[in-house]
Protein backbone atom coordinates (compact mmCIF):
# COMPACT_ATOMS: atom_id res chain seq x y z
CA UNK A 1 0.00 0.00 0.00
CA UNK A 2 1.09 3.84 -0.55
CA UNK A 3 2.31 5.75 1.87
CA UNK A 4 -0.40 8.38 0.42
CA UNK A 5 -3.46 5.60 0.34
CA UNK A 6 -2.27 4.27 4.00
CA UNK A 7 -2.58 7.50 5.73
CA UNK A 8 -5.93 8.48 3.97
CA UNK A 9 -7.64 5.09 4.76
CA UNK A 10 -6.88 5.83 8.31
CA UNK A 11 -7.63 9.55 8.58
CA UNK A 12 -10.87 8.22 6.67
CA UNK A 13 -11.79 5.98 9.47
CA UNK A 14 -10.91 8.07 12.36
CA UNK A 15 -8.12 6.06 13.40
CA UNK A 16 -4.75 7.02 14.36
CA UNK A 17 -1.92 5.50 11.67
CA UNK A 18 -0.27 3.09 14.12
CA UNK A 19 -3.29 1.39 15.19
CA UNK A 20 -4.19 0.63 11.59
CA UNK A 21 -0.29 -0.62 10.72
CA UNK A 22 -0.54 -2.75 13.82
CA UNK A 23 -4.23 -4.27 12.12
CA UNK A 24 -2.52 -4.51 9.13
CA UNK A 25 0.46 -6.78 10.11
CA UNK A 26 -1.70 -8.55 12.64
CA UNK A 27 -5.30 -8.85 10.93
CA UNK A 28 -8.46 -8.83 13.60
CA UNK A 29 -6.43 -8.01 16.60
CA UNK A 30 -8.36 -5.73 19.04
CA UNK A 31 -7.35 -1.98 18.41
CA UNK A 32 -7.53 -0.89 21.76
CA UNK A 33 -10.89 -0.09 23.27
CA UNK A 34 -12.13 1.45 19.95
CA UNK A 35 -12.20 -1.71 17.78
CA UNK A 36 -11.20 -4.05 15.63
CA UNK A 37 -10.63 -4.02 11.40
CA UNK A 38 -12.04 -7.64 10.06
CA UNK A 39 -10.67 -7.20 6.36
CA UNK A 40 -7.86 -5.04 6.05
CA UNK A 41 -6.33 -2.65 2.73
CA UNK A 42 -4.06 -4.77 0.56
CA UNK A 43 -4.64 -3.25 -2.38
CA UNK A 44 -6.99 -1.27 -4.02
CA UNK A 45 -10.51 -1.32 -3.28
CA UNK A 46 -10.02 -3.99 -0.80
CA UNK A 47 -12.50 -3.63 1.71
CA UNK A 48 -11.99 -2.60 5.40
CA UNK A 49 -14.75 -3.05 8.33
CA UNK A 50 -14.11 -1.49 11.93
CA UNK A 51 -16.58 -1.97 14.79
CA UNK A 52 -16.63 -1.06 18.61
CA UNK A 53 -15.54 -3.54 21.17
CA UNK A 54 -15.67 -6.86 21.41
CA UNK A 55 -19.02 -8.21 19.90
CA UNK A 56 -18.72 -11.43 18.88
CA UNK A 57 -19.88 -12.59 14.98
CA UNK A 58 -20.51 -8.54 13.88
CA UNK A 59 -17.67 -8.08 12.02
CA UNK A 60 -16.88 -11.90 10.76
CA UNK A 61 -20.82 -11.23 9.24
CA UNK A 62 -19.98 -7.80 7.89
CA UNK A 63 -17.47 -9.24 5.98
CA UNK A 64 -19.04 -12.55 4.78
CA UNK A 65 -21.60 -10.06 3.36
CA UNK A 66 -19.62 -8.31 1.60
CA UNK A 67 -17.98 -11.46 0.28
CA UNK A 68 -21.17 -12.44 -1.20
CA UNK A 69 -21.50 -8.85 -3.01
CA UNK A 70 -23.30 -6.80 -0.57
CA UNK A 71 -22.90 -3.36 -0.30
CA UNK A 72 -21.41 -1.72 2.39
CA UNK A 73 -25.23 -0.87 3.48
CA UNK A 74 -26.19 -4.36 3.46
CA UNK A 75 -22.61 -5.15 5.27
CA UNK A 76 -23.36 -2.60 8.23
CA UNK A 77 -27.02 -4.51 8.58
CA UNK A 78 -25.73 -7.72 8.50
CA UNK A 79 -23.15 -7.19 10.98
CA UNK A 80 -25.16 -5.50 13.62
CA UNK A 81 -28.32 -7.87 13.30
CA UNK A 82 -25.81 -10.77 14.22
CA UNK A 83 -25.28 -8.71 17.94
CA UNK A 84 -28.87 -7.39 18.39
CA UNK A 85 -30.08 -11.14 17.65
CA UNK A 86 -27.58 -12.68 20.70
CA UNK A 87 -29.83 -13.21 24.01
CA UNK A 88 -26.10 -13.73 26.14
CA UNK A 89 -25.56 -9.77 25.12
CA UNK A 90 -26.67 -8.01 27.82
CA UNK A 91 -26.00 -4.64 26.55
CA UNK A 92 -27.13 -4.41 22.83
CA UNK A 93 -30.15 -5.96 21.24
CA UNK A 94 -32.73 -8.28 22.80
CA UNK A 95 -30.48 -9.89 25.73
CA UNK A 96 -30.82 -6.38 27.11
CA UNK A 97 -31.36 -5.50 30.48
CA UNK A 98 -34.16 -3.19 30.72
CA UNK A 99 -34.65 -0.37 32.65
CA UNK A 100 -36.02 0.41 36.47
CA UNK A 101 -39.27 -0.13 34.87
CA UNK A 102 -38.65 -2.93 33.50
CA UNK A 103 -38.95 -1.81 29.61
CA UNK A 104 -36.13 -2.82 27.56
CA UNK A 105 -36.13 -0.09 24.95
CA UNK A 106 -33.59 0.26 21.86
CA UNK A 107 -32.56 2.60 19.47
CA UNK A 108 -30.58 2.34 16.11
CA UNK A 109 -29.21 4.85 13.22
CA UNK A 110 -27.53 3.82 10.24
CA UNK A 111 -26.07 6.01 7.08
CA UNK A 112 -25.16 5.57 3.89
CA UNK A 113 -21.92 7.40 1.95
CA UNK A 114 -24.50 9.76 0.30
CA UNK A 115 -25.46 11.02 3.60
CA UNK A 116 -29.13 9.44 3.67
CA UNK A 117 -29.59 8.56 7.10
CA UNK A 118 -32.52 6.91 9.67
CA UNK A 119 -33.16 5.84 13.08
CA UNK A 120 -35.19 4.87 15.65
CA UNK A 121 -35.07 5.45 19.55
CA UNK A 122 -37.04 4.61 23.17
CA UNK A 123 -38.58 1.32 20.53
CA UNK A 124 -39.84 -1.56 22.32
CA UNK A 125 -40.23 -5.08 21.05
CA UNK A 126 -38.54 -5.13 17.68
CA UNK A 127 -35.56 -7.91 17.55
CA UNK A 128 -33.34 -5.14 14.88
CA UNK A 129 -33.83 -1.80 15.49
CA UNK A 130 -31.21 -1.36 13.09
CA UNK A 131 -33.03 -2.79 10.31
CA UNK A 132 -36.40 -0.03 11.39
CA UNK A 133 -33.48 2.76 10.99
CA UNK A 134 -32.67 1.40 7.54
CA UNK A 135 -36.41 1.36 6.82
CA UNK A 136 -37.02 4.66 7.88
CA UNK A 137 -34.18 5.91 5.64
CA UNK A 138 -35.19 4.32 2.92
CA UNK A 139 -39.32 4.31 3.02
CA UNK A 140 -40.48 7.35 5.26
CA UNK A 141 -39.90 10.96 4.75
CA UNK A 142 -38.31 10.81 8.58
CA UNK A 143 -34.98 10.94 10.15
CA UNK A 144 -36.05 9.63 13.36
CA UNK A 145 -39.05 8.05 15.06
CA UNK A 146 -39.32 7.19 18.58
CA UNK A 147 -41.50 5.22 20.66
CA UNK A 148 -44.74 3.57 20.19
CA UNK A 149 -44.25 5.35 16.68
CA UNK A 150 -41.74 3.32 15.55
CA UNK A 151 -42.83 -0.10 16.55
CA UNK A 152 -46.15 0.74 14.58
CA UNK A 153 -43.76 1.92 11.92
CA UNK A 154 -41.84 -1.68 12.12
CA UNK A 155 -45.45 -3.55 12.15
CA UNK A 156 -46.41 -1.82 9.14
CA UNK A 157 -43.61 -3.02 7.31
CA UNK A 158 -43.57 -6.54 8.39
CA UNK A 159 -41.57 -6.73 11.86
CA UNK A 160 -43.70 -8.55 15.04
CA UNK A 161 -43.51 -6.30 18.00
CA UNK A 162 -43.11 -8.30 21.44
CA UNK A 163 -42.57 -6.83 24.85
CA UNK A 164 -40.86 -9.84 26.05
CA UNK A 165 -37.21 -9.93 28.02
CA UNK A 166 -35.50 -12.58 27.20
CA UNK A 167 -35.40 -15.14 30.93
CA UNK A 168 -31.46 -14.06 31.96
CA UNK A 169 -33.00 -9.88 31.66
CA UNK A 170 -36.01 -11.14 33.39
CA UNK A 171 -34.52 -12.95 36.35
CA UNK A 172 -32.02 -10.17 36.91
CA UNK A 173 -35.19 -7.57 36.86
CA UNK A 174 -36.62 -9.74 39.59
CA UNK A 175 -33.57 -9.60 41.53
CA UNK A 176 -33.01 -5.71 41.15
CA UNK A 177 -36.81 -4.98 42.23
CA UNK A 178 -35.90 -6.72 46.02
CA UNK A 179 -34.07 -3.70 46.47
CA UNK A 180 -34.95 -1.13 43.74
CA UNK A 181 -32.23 0.83 44.13
CA UNK A 182 -31.15 2.45 40.97
CA UNK A 183 -26.99 2.29 40.92
CA UNK A 184 -26.47 2.43 37.19
CA UNK A 185 -23.46 -0.07 36.23
CA UNK A 186 -20.27 1.19 35.47
CA UNK A 187 -19.41 0.50 31.66
CA UNK A 188 -17.12 -2.60 31.71
CA UNK A 189 -13.72 -2.55 29.63
CA UNK A 190 -14.37 -5.21 27.26
CA UNK A 191 -17.71 -4.59 26.32
CA UNK A 192 -19.73 -1.22 26.04
CA UNK A 193 -23.70 -0.17 25.49
CA UNK A 194 -23.32 0.38 21.91
CA UNK A 195 -22.23 -1.22 18.98
CA UNK A 196 -20.71 1.29 16.24
CA UNK A 197 -19.57 -0.29 12.83
CA UNK A 198 -18.36 1.71 9.52
CA UNK A 199 -18.01 -0.09 6.61
CA UNK A 200 -15.32 1.02 3.46
CA UNK A 201 -15.64 -1.00 0.14
CA UNK A 202 -14.43 0.45 -3.30
CA UNK A 203 -14.60 3.98 -1.72
CA UNK A 204 -18.23 3.82 -0.90
CA UNK A 205 -18.74 4.04 3.03
CA UNK A 206 -21.77 2.87 5.31
CA UNK A 207 -22.04 3.02 9.25
CA UNK A 208 -24.55 2.14 11.65
CA UNK A 209 -25.22 2.05 15.35
CA UNK A 210 -27.35 -0.03 17.94
CA UNK A 211 -27.82 0.51 21.72
CA UNK A 212 -30.16 0.04 24.54
CA UNK A 213 -31.69 2.07 27.34
CA UNK A 214 -29.52 2.68 30.59
CA UNK A 215 -29.94 -0.87 32.92
CA UNK A 216 -30.82 -0.33 36.22
CA UNK A 217 -28.27 -1.75 39.17
CA UNK A 218 -24.69 -1.98 40.34
CA UNK A 219 -23.80 -2.71 43.44
CA UNK A 220 -20.84 -0.37 42.69
CA UNK A 221 -22.46 3.08 43.92
CA UNK A 222 -24.24 4.03 46.83
CA UNK A 223 -28.16 3.76 47.76
CA UNK A 224 -27.51 7.74 47.22
CA UNK A 225 -27.44 7.63 43.54
CA UNK A 226 -31.46 6.75 43.05
CA UNK A 227 -33.13 8.84 40.29
CA UNK A 228 -36.34 8.84 39.26
CA UNK A 229 -38.13 7.23 36.50
CA UNK A 230 -36.86 7.96 32.42
CA UNK A 231 -33.14 6.94 33.20
CA UNK A 232 -31.80 6.61 29.51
Amino acid sequence: MKRRTFIGTAALLGLPAGKLAGELLFPGRALSQTGVVSQTPTGRGNPVIVSTWNFAGASEAASDALSRGASPLDAVEAGIRVTEADPANTSVGIGGYPDRDGHLTLDASIMDGSGKCGSVVFMEGVDHPISIARLVMEKSPHVMLAGEGAARFAEENGYTVRKELTAGARKAHEEWLKSSEYRPKPLGRENHDTLGMLVLKDGKMAGGCSTRSLPRASPARSAASRRPPGDR
